[in-house]
């Protein structure tokens, strides 16, 4: 933990710009969600308003310009991103049927009625296999999303991780569901109207279903809004865990924090089957204690690198002895914070490093904050 004093300049200055700067770091993220939905959202506000033809026509204009805005923005290395290619072909592809429905049917009036009758479930449903298909081949659609926040290098080294992998398509398995329950909500209107009233909302005289209809695609609204919070909310969590392990890096743990992990100092005596073995020279005591200095968490990391040199943990993704110790220093550098990195000396040989080194995962917190936050 820092010393006490006054914080410098430079120190009040990045503390007042932080919320700033996450306030338009989120503000940022929101536009982005409003953009690539953009289309569909089009489309939708439109088919209560005007004919298949004009709320497709609008919603394949909206996929086109996005994609050409997206275009202008990202320069040469632009590729199509799977959700807004799949609305703008999905759009033109129900576009290409309604005007074809229109231009081959004797009965236009009848085969309108039709397709406003279920022009929200196809839509919807259209959507759901486009993210559907995403994962049917290996590369879920919040993949691409995720690629622009990281070098290539990194992005495809995660790729090739089945763990990587599963958590992304659960994320994106998690808005397949969402665009499903949207168009099974919007699906029971038009089944009532083509089983009841012969496809025809104008049939029904009361006026029922034409407000069933309303109110339905209301609901697939808050669906749709319930998965945009889920995802807010996963967001801002990272955000929060950010912020506090920036918190505890800089200022160290609170008093009634520390107090539950307090520093490790003890001598053992060593067991007898050991003593009996034990040359006349070798240490009949160990002094264990806990190590928080950087020297000593590097010997430590080192330490723990060579026990597991040959751990399948580091097949394929760290293969030199530096990166692995690498990787332990930062393991351990969290558990470091809560004293839970101890070493194990040979007494009275000071000038040793450790001969053994315990680092282990802190469970003691009434809440669950190691493991959540500091992993």
């Amino acid at each position: 933990a820092p010393s006490g004093g006054s914080p410098s300049l430079p120190l009040l200055q990045q503390q007042q710009q932080r919320p700033i700067a996450r306030a338009a770091a989120w503000l940022g993220n929101a536009v982005q969600s409003l953009l690539d939905w953009s289309p569909f959202i089009v489309v939708q506000f439109l088919q209560g308003i005007c004919s298949p033809v004009v709320s497709l026509g609008s919603g394949m204009l909206a996929a086109g310009g996005l994609l050409a805005m997206k275009r202008c923005l990202d320069g040469p290395s632009w590729s199509p991103k799977t959700l807004d290619l799949g609305q703008f072909l999905l759009f033109g592809a129900l576009l290409a049927a309604a005007l074809l429905v229109e231009a081959v049917c004797s009965n236009r009036e009848r085969a309108g009625a039709i397709l406003v009758l279920w022009f929200n479930p196809f839509t919807t449903g259209g959507v759901a296999g486009i993210m559907w298909a995403s994962i049917a081949r290996g590369r879920p659609f919040v993949w691409e999303y995720l690629k622009g926040q990281m070098p290539d290098v990194v992005c495809e080294r995660l790729m090739a991780k089945k763990w990587f992998r599963d958590q992304l398509e659960e994320v994106a398995w998690f808005w397949v569901r969402v665009l499903v329950a949207m168009t099974l909500v919007v699906c029971i209107q038009p089944l009532l109207v083509t089983i009841s009233f012969d496809g025809e909302v104008s049939n029904d005289a009361s006026g029922d279903m034409e407000q069933l209809g309303n109110f339905l695609t209301c609901g697939q609204f808050v669906i749709l809004g319930y998965g945009i919070w889920k995802s807010w909310k996963a967001a801002r969590r990272q955000e929060e865990i950010k912020r506090r392990v920036r918190e505890v890096k800089e200022s160290g743990l609170s008093r009634s924090e520390a107090l539950m992990y307090p520093p490790v100092s003890v001598c053992v005596e060593a067991p007898q089957t050991c003593q009996a073995r034990a040359g006349p020279t070798d240490p009949k005591k160990h002094h264990v204690r806990t190590l928080t200095t950087a020297p000593d968490l590097d010997t430590a990391a080192r330490i723990l690198a060579d026990a597991f040199e040959h751990d399948d943990l580091f097949a394929g993704f760290l293969d030199t002895a530096a990166g692995k110790q690498s990787f332990y220093r930062a393991s351990i550098g969290a558990m470091a914070c809560f004293n839970q990195v101890l070493g194990c000396f040979e007494s009275g040989v000071a000038a040793r490093g450790p001969r053994a080194i315990m680092a282990a995962t802190p469970v003691l917190s009434k809440s669950p904050e190691e493991i959540d936050v500091f992993g």
